[in-house]
């Protein structure tokens, strides 16, 4: 056994020394035990050589991880230099593939990046990652049916008659020329330059631009006086004049005789006629009611009624009679319509007390006024009634004043049917009296206020 072991020993040294005779002696490269790299040696020819795995008899190449970190092998099946599995040209694929994805570089715009011919170049894409692929060679456009051509170069002919820019601008000015004609016929603009072919020919309304100077006249001739000479066409504008005057009096006839309300500027030169009751015609005024006064009056009459009966009544606001009796003397009343009564007492003395009052705009207008004292008044008492803004007046402005008043005396001034006394704008009608110590007098005004 012993000699066996020595005998093996022996063979190995000499195999040992024979391949040290005949091959230079590798130069190991000593790296730290914690690297992932290969070890290298150098060759006889001077190039790389890496050492072959002990176990698969195959070639040993480290790859760096993608951060650059660490190594890790990347010996693809059967000593491949790939990761993903090779497959053979024109074999049928699996179900399930396995291989890397193919990346590129995006290139917004494409320039020279190589510096000779045969250069490595990495492949350029879009940001959409479309690759940039150019043919070499010219592509014949034989293509039929729709086209759809982008980001062309150079220039392409076209075939004969293709819609060129000469031919649009003669295609345009033919169609301005059309247009300006169907504008024209739908304004009746339309200019005849040649005479109208034979025949019956329906050209629809025309519009003639001018005439003869003779013997129509032109259109802007005025009315001739009647019986002159003149145009036909100052005639006719004579004759269209003096037939609407003539509707417009037989209209005015027609509704004065069937009693339809003729309204008519002026009848028999100087009345206004207005619409009548029963056929007849209405008279009225000249000047409306509250308008400022002009012309000449109108008279106007009365109805008569008998002495001792009663006229009929009528609705406030409608219009009535004026009666009279049957001499024509008409029925006054006096006064106002709203006639106002007062009765004022005075057991003492006053001083510019007003007894009626009105503010400004407004004016009193006294018809009557009475005082009588009362009989057992001894003491001769005086007054003064009159308008004043704040005083009773002495002179100007007094309507009925006395002195020496004793029991049982009275006085009236006016009956109701007149005037006795006007204030001015917004005085008051005041009363001063003295001398009262015994008794009492009493006062009774009539009145109305108007306007100012």
């Amino acid at each position: 056994m012993a000699s066996r072991k020595l005998f093996n020993a022996l063979l190995l040294f000499a195999i040992c020394a024979e391949l040290c005779r005949g091959a230079p002696a590798l130069a190991a490269e000593k790296i730290p035990e914690t690297s992932q790299a290969p070890v290298r040696f150098a060759g006889a020819d001077g190039r790389p050589a890496y050492p072959a795995d002990p176990d698969t008899n195959t070639l040993s190449v480290r790859c760096k991880t993608a951060d650059g970190s660490t190594f890790e092998s990347c010996a693809g099946a059967g000593g491949g230099g790939g990761a993903g599995t090779e497959y053979t040209e024109d074999a049928a694929p699996p179900a399930n593939p396995i291989g890397r994805a193919i990346s590129c570089r995006r290139r917004d715009a494409l320039a020279g990046e190589t510096d000779a011919d045969g250069d490595w170049v990495t492949g350029n894409c879009t940001n959409k990652g479309e690759l940039y692929v150019k043919h070499p060679d010219p592509i014949p456009a034989s293509q039929s049916g729709a086209w759809n051509i982008n980001n062309i170069s150079g220039s392409i002919a076209l075939p004969t008659g293709a819609a060129t820019a000469a031919n649009q601008s003669t295609g345009n000015a033919s169609l301005t020329s059309i247009d300006g004609k169907i504008t024209a016929v739908n304004t009746g603009a339309v200019t005849i330059s040649s005479a109208l072919p034979a025949g019956n020919n329906n050209i629809g309304d025309v519009d003639v631009a001018s005439v003869p100077a003779d013997p129509f006249g032109a259109n802007a001739d005025a009315a001739v006086a009647a019986g002159a000479a003149g145009s036909v066409q100052a005639k006719l504008r004579r004759i269209s004049a003096d037939v609407d005057a003539i509707k417009t009096a037989v209209e005015t006839i027609d509704n004065i005789v069937s009693g339809s309300g003729a309204n008519i500027t002026q009848w028999g030169g100087t009345n206004v006629v207005n619409g009548g009751v029963g056929g007849s015609p209405g008279v009225g005024g000249d000047t409306a009611h509250d308008a400022v006064d002009a012309g000449n009056p109108v008279k106007i009459g009365a109805k008569a009624v008998s002495h001792g009966s009663n006229p009929t009544a009528v609705a406030a606001g409608d219009r009535t009679n004026i009666y009279a009796n049957r001499h024509g003397i008409p029925f006054v009343i006096a006064g106002h319509p709203n006639i106002q009564t007062l009765e004022a007492e005075f057991t003492g003395n006053a001083t510019d007390q007003a007894l009626i009052t009105v503010g400004g705009g407004t004016k009193i207008v006294v018809t009557k006024i009475s005082w009588i004292a009362s009989a057992d008044h001894f003491s001769k008492a005086s007054f003064r009634v009159g308008f004043g803004a704040a005083n009773t007046p002495t002179t100007t402005g007094v309507v009925i004043t006395g002195g020496g008043v004793y029991d049982g005396k009275h006085e009236v001034e006016g009956n109701g049917a007149g005037i006795i006394g006007i204030g001015g704008d917004g005085e008051d009608l005041r009363i001063t009296i003295g001398s009262l110590s015994s008794g009492s007098v009493r006062f009774l005004v009539t009145y109305y206020t108007i306007e100012s």
